[in-house]
């Protein structure tokens, strides 16, 4: 078997949305009918629906659960065993609007649903149009009742927490936080699980007159009363060594540390001995080893894995007078989450 030492490109698993449309395509290169609603493109997954595999490279053909499977030591940097791939990773296109939903903490979908986890997620905007609106929590002082009521009387927007959102927020949505989204285009990083329960779906129907499935008794016992509102994020800088790049701090939770750096010049891929995965947010990027062995010309859109075992990696911007943004994703740095 091939030792995992190279950045890892996987396959792309669109899936059609009521929401969706054709942000993906047009701005990040993810499939070609235009006609379709797509609003997901997983990127990387270790869950039933689609099952990544690798798509260059000596590895290529391998699903991801394969990899993780017998090199989990080369990819991941730790000894530990039996734990399974930490994130799904995904590009979602909300050009209508998300069901209000909310999703299971690991303790529900243990109880109710057989799941190993639930589903905390964390969004950063890539695209936002001119009405875009993003919900993210409860407001302040309003009750359960009345939630539970104006979800009856379907006037539960005048419960939520409503904001315009910009390119580049970052919004944490801890498992239990009533959300919803439209006219975004967003990089999502999330706990591996599809468990969702929709509160409302804006009382459309699909092409054959269908109303989707609610589940609201679900729902009201997951949303985690105590959260209120949501904003985005504050960024913290991160220290910087040299001119090469900019980063910063966006989130770290128990499940997750999420970064964002902006690459103006040749830079090695820091955080060595490290599994990262990184999400060209902005820009085009290239990819490369010093003896360049490789060198992966990378667009906007593409999402690549660095394992642990991987050496003398660099990023830089695939043009010299130019730069590119990126999101990396680690796994959390110490014990004590810092929740923003």
């Amino acid at each position: 078997m091939p030792i995992v030492s190279q950045p890892l490109l996987f396959d792309t698993y669109l899936r059609p949305q009521i929401w969706g449309g054709v942000a993906l395509a047009r701005s990040l290169g993810k499939g070609s009918d235009e006609t379709a609603k797509i609003g997901e493109a997983w990127e990387l997954s270790t869950l039933q629906e689609h099952l990544s595999r690798v798509t260059i490279g000596p590895c290529s053909g391998e699903s991801l659960v394969d990899l993780w499977a017998r090199s989990r030591v080369e990819i991941s940097g730790t000894k530990s065993t039996g734990d399974p791939f930490p994130w799904l990773v995904k590009w979602l296109d909300c050009t209508l609007d998300l069901s209000l939903q909310v999703h299971p903490s690991d303790d529900q979908a243990q109880s109710e649903s057989g799941l190993p986890n639930g589903k905390s997620e964390v969004w950063i905007v890539v695209h936002a149009s001119p009405d875009a609106r993003i919900v993210s929590g409860i407001r302040e002082g309003v009750s359960v009742a009345e939630v539970k009521s104006r979800l009856h009387d379907q006037t539960i927007e005048q419960c939520l927490n409503s904001y315009q959102p910009q390119a580049g927020d970052c919004i944490s949505l801890p498992a239990g936080t009533i959300h919803t989204a439209r006219g975004v285009v967003l990089a999502e990083v999330q706990q591996p699980s599809d468990a969702t329960f929709r509160l409302f779906d804006w009382n459309r129907r699909d092409a054959s007159g269908q109303t989707r499935t609610l589940h609201l008794e679900s729902g009201l016992r997951a949303i985690n009363w105590s959260l209120g509102t949501i904003q985005p994020v504050t960024p913290i800088l991160l220290d910087s060594i040299d001119n090469a790049a900019a980063g910063e701090l966006l989130l770290q939770t128990s499940w997750v540390r999420l970064e964002r750096h902006v690459v103006k010049q040749s830079w090695p891929v820091p955080y060595p001995d490290e599994m990262t995965v990184w999400m060209v947010l902005e820009g085009n990027a290239m990819l490369f080893d010093q003896a360049h062995d490789f060198r992966y010309q990378l667009q906007r859109g593409t999402t690549v894995l660095i394992p642990a075992a991987a050496k003398e990696i660099h990023w830089s911007p695939r043009m010299t007078d130019s730069s590119c943004t990126l999101a990396c994703i680690r796994r959390p740095q110490s014990k004590i989450a810092m929740a923003f």
